[in-house]
């Protein structure tokens, strides 16, 4: 079947699922980098050994949960 026939509906359906496949594999690629990056980091002499994370992060995470399950 050729991509460009079909009826508008079937058309929209093709693009949508093909966006949302190449927004899973960004992100799946995206979350890859980023832990490969802390993995080789971590190992460095100058990482970061006492650092705390602001209350603030827990604030808006804690609002982010809520809001998600409402």
């Amino acid at each position: 079947m050729d991509y460009t026939e079909g009826t508008e509906e079937q058309k929209s359906n093709r693009a949508k699922k093909m966006m949302l496949w190449f927004g899973i594999i960004s992100l799946s690629m995206s979350f890859a980098g980023l832990t490969s990056a802390y993995v080789v980091s971590k190992e460095r002499p100058d990482w970061l050994t006492d650092f705390e994370i602001p209350q603030a992060f827990y604030i808006s995470l804690v609002a982010i949960i809520i809001s998600s399950i409402t």
